[in-house]
């Protein structure tokens, strides 16, 4: 199965990435986030770079071409045209619109039982 995870607040969370460690074994998982490319980088010298991402990608195991990087853009895109079945976030508004205009099913990075919900909900599909 395609899982999509968020990044800021969602997979800088250790649980999170102890789940992300379990979840690449058996299926494919990519970073997605609403964090600016390095052409945006370039052209607006203030923001900041994404090393953080791509450390934390290759210390759990995510390929550098699994990470998709949206500019700011919704993921619902990113999430129907990739054929996603799970998406990990913190963001209630993204979550609302991904359950709202998808089969993607959801889960909040907030929930501290993320880890348990997210392995039941593997083994009952």
């Amino acid at each position: 199965m395609r899982i999509t995870i968020d990044y800021d607040d969602t997979l800088t969370k250790p649980h999170v990435q102890e789940l992300a460690k379990k979840l690449i074994k058996n299926h494919e998982v990519y970073i997605l986030t609403s964090r600016w490319d390095c052409l945006y980088r370039k052209m607006y010298k203030h923001m900041k770079s994404n090393d953080d991402l791509f450390r934390t990608a290759e210390e759990i195991g995510i390929p550098h071409r699994n990470v998709i990087l949206t500019n700011q853009a919704m993921k619902l895109e990113h999430i129907v045209r990739g054929r996603v079945g799970i998406h990990i976030d913190d963001n209630k508004g993204e979550l609302d619109l991904i359950n709202s205009s998808s089969d993607c099913k959801t889960f909040s990075s907030l929930d501290l039982e993320i880890e348990q919900d997210v392995l039941e909900y593997l083994k009952e599909i």
